[in-house]
């Protein structure tokens, strides 16, 4: 899973050179929905349309502009859109990256894609895995605090009465030995019983059962996931199962109950709450990290000085605020910004670009909401040295 989302951040890195077109909004059901949802795409469309031409010849306009417009014409398409929608284009190039959370509505042209949006949603910092397990039902859901959804696994098609009376295991033979009443150093006698044990036989099913649960959803996580796994299953069968289980990331606590009469959002909110704590925790931890680092110079709020450290390939963790732009190009050689309109069909969003480098340079980028954030400047530098 969370190689595919890099995969596509990678490859929406890889375009460069423009002119490339970066739409997100956020998309709705139902009829009113639908409608009120292609009224915004096409608010967004004429703004892109308006930066291309301050730059670019009505040829190349006119390529962006029939492809829009058979997106904004396509009902069926605008029908099966929920949560949010990414489009992104060149002349040569189109991918519309259907979004599970909201997104702020936004466009930018430029000389490379706008994916700070897309990095926000992409990154696992607030991210989890539900492993729903019933006797009926067995589903994996991906998601985070906003949505939470169900992971298309064919495998995982099972069901508890497919492991009903594992062979030779239906009728168990047990001794037990007493001791003869004829005095105290009388010989003990074996009285055998043959008998169903039922709790012991249930228990080899159920352990039968979630050995297969384990075996199919660690197959589907060997990508090398490091979400957090959260089980929802009854109390009786949370240590049960996490005896069998093989997955890296299960978490020792569970949601409680049976998942097939919650519903989603039931699911989502529980989870939340246990992976909430785990959440603010690695934010404080960039937090502290940052402000340790900033008294002795090694971190920095300073789009300027950050500029330079960019370009002497310093930074090691660049923290970027969520839903702030700051229009301007980085100049790598000799580290400088320069501020300009975002509307300036060559012009980025410098978080964006001061982004783009740091993982070009093997750091690692995270993107917080505002509150999270250790300044106000929108961007946190920590360097290497």
């Amino acid at each position: 899973m969370e190689s595919r989302y890099q995969n596509i951040l990678t490859e929406l890195a890889g375009k460069r050179g423009g002119p490339c077109l970066s739409m997100y909004l956020t998309t709705a059901v139902g009829k009113n929905g639908c409608d009120e949802t292609i009224l915004r795409f096409k608010n967004l469309k004429r703004k892109a349309l308006k930066s291309l031409n301050r730059g670019y010849d009505d040829s190349v306009v006119h390529q962006f502009t029939d492809r829009l417009e058979r997106i904004e014409h396509d009902t069926e398409f605008w029908s099966y859109q929920t949560g949010g929608l990414a489009v992104f284009m060149t002349p040569t190039y189109e991918r519309l990256e259907k979004l599970r959370r909201k997104v702020e509505d936004e466009v930018v042209v430029a000389d490379r894609f706008y994916i700070k949006p897309l990095m926000y949603l992409f990154q696992t910092l607030d991210q989890f895995l539900v492993l729903a397990v019933s006797m009926n039902h067995v589903k994996l859901y991906v998601g985070d605090r906003d949505r939470l959804e169900a992971e298309a696994i064919d495998d995982l098609n099972l069901a508890y009465n497919q492991f009903w009376g594992e062979p030779n295991v239906d009728r168990r033979m047990a001794a037990m030995s007493v001791a003869g009443h004829s005095g105290p150093n009388s010989k003990s006698r074996a009285l055998f019983h043959n008998y169903d044990d039922v709790h012991a036989r249930r228990k080899i099913d159920l352990s039968r059962y979630f050995s297969a649960i384990d075996d199919v959803v660690c197959k589907a996580l060997s990508a090398g996931s490091s979400l957090p796994v959260v089980l929802a299953a009854l109390p009786e069968h949370q240590d049960l199962y996490r005896a069998h289980s093989h997955i890296k990331h299960l978490l020792p606590k569970g949601i409680l109950g049976n998942p097939d009469v919650m519903s989603v959002d039931d699911l989502r909110n529980k989870a939340w709450s246990i992976i909430k704590p785990h959440y603010e925790f690695i934010c404080q931890q960039l937090v502290s990290e940052y402000s340790s680092a900033a008294v002795t110079g090694r971190a920095s709020d300073q789009l300027h000085q950050i500029a330079k450290a960019l370009s002497q390939g310093r930074v090691g963790k660049l923290l970027i605020e969520k839903n702030r732009i700051i229009p301007g190009k980085f100049v790598a050689d000799p580290g400088v910004v320069l501020f300009a309109d975002i509307n300036n069909p060559h012009i980025n969003d410098l978080l964006d670009d001061f982004a783009d480098v740091v993982e070009q340079n093997s750091g690692t980028v995270t993107v917080l909401a505002k509150d999270k954030m250790p300044t106000d400047t929108g961007v946190a530098a920590i360097y290497r040295y």
